[in-house]
């Protein structure tokens, strides 16, 4: 028995395990040119400095509204989203901000983004609507902050 248990801890210390799952890269240029015939817009296709962008496609919402979305990790860990679709509805922005409420505005490159939040789960939302396209940038946990880095690349 203890030449077993001896052999099982050798085992165990000698096999690497990875700590982490690693993600496929995702062409995020690429992806956006293929969402364009989609979404009828040329899609944001942007990458904050450290951060990883998890998934790109186009998506059918409950609002019935072809949306792009890319979905990011910050460099620290906390995930924000880039959705952009060719109107707008409240059926769409209720789904995609969780039923996100207005708290307020914010100016960011000379444009007012409507700020949303979900405070129950850490929900930050904001919102620019212009003619041709509506464009929500989603922060979980990380707030106004990260949202800003996103809208700001």
């Amino acid at each position: 028995m203890g030449v077993v248990s001896a052999l099982v801890a050798l085992m165990w210390f000698l096999v690497p395990r990875p700590t982490s799952v690693p993600r496929p890269s995702v062409d995020l240029a690429s992806a956006a040119a293929a969402a364009r015939p989609q979404v009828g817009f040329p899609p944001a296709a942007v990458i904050p400095s450290g951060w990883t962008v998890t998934s790109a496609d186009v998506r059918v919402d409950s609002g019935n509204l072809a949306t792009w979305t890319v979905n990011y990790l910050t460099d620290a860990g906390r995930y924000v989203g880039l959705m952009q679709a060719p109107g707008w509805n409240a059926k769409w922005q209720s789904s995609l901000t969780h039923g996100g409420t207005p708290d307020g505005d914010l100016v960011v490159g000379g444009r007012t983004w409507q700020v949303l939040v979900k405070p129950e789960k850490e929900i930050t939302t904001l919102m620019l609507r212009e003619s041709e396209r509506t464009t929500l940038v989603l922060a979980k946990s990380g707030g106004t902050a990260d949202a800003r880095v996103l809208v700001e690349s």
